[in-house]
């Protein structure tokens, strides 16, 4: 997951390894064509490049000390996919999603929530792979999916206002699926 822009004190970024899970759920629309809704969500812990806790320090029990920089990010989508399976018995496929995207952020300087920050914008995903048939109306699958939204201004959780922040979101994985048709 790469978070990415702008912030108060110039370049802010998040970049982690991390998780990556998905729902979808269609049906064919035409012989090897697949129209459906999904939900995915891919979050990391990184330290949060130019963030508000960049080389801060804070009190604690009456003594200072520097403050995490470190931040758990999460970008998630809702929208619809289409899946091509240019050979139906074959498993190759590729497919596409369009959605709605969204940021949020946790800093973990301290427990304080009103720290939080989130965004939405739009996205979308492109993927790929194959599926091995393990039944009759089952299959197991790989695909490569990379996903990306557009820039979007991020907001404080607690209150709705503007934080400073303008970031975009990217990430590529490797997904496994269990596929039921």
């Amino acid at each position: 997951v790469a978070l990415s822009g702008d912030g108060p004190r110039g370049n802010a970024s998040v970049k982690s390894l991390g998780g990556l899970s998905t729902v979808a759920l269609g049906g064919s629309i035409a012989r090897g064509v697949v129209l459906g809704g999904t939900i995915s969500s891919s979050g990391g812990t990184a330290e949060f490049k130019g963030g508000p806790y960049e080389n801060r320090t804070i009190v604690l029990d009456d003594r200072t000390v520097a403050a995490s920089s470190k931040a758990d990010a999460a970008f998630s989508q809702l929208g619809l996919f289409v899946d091509w399976f240019p050979d139906p018995v074959g498993g190759w496929h590729v497919g596409a999603s369009a959605s709605l995207g969204m940021i949020s952020l946790l800093n973990r300087a301290d427990d304080n929530n009103k720290n939080a920050l989130f965004g939405s914008s739009l996205s979308g995903s492109l993927s790929g792979g194959y599926d091995w048939s393990i039944g009759k109306a089952w299959s197991l699958g790989l695909s490569l999916v990379a996903s990306g939204m557009k820039s979007t201004s991020l907001k404080y959780m607690d209150d709705g206002s503007e934080s400073g922040y303008k970031l975009r979101s990217a990430s590529v994985g490797i997904q496994c699926s269990v596929l039921y048709f």
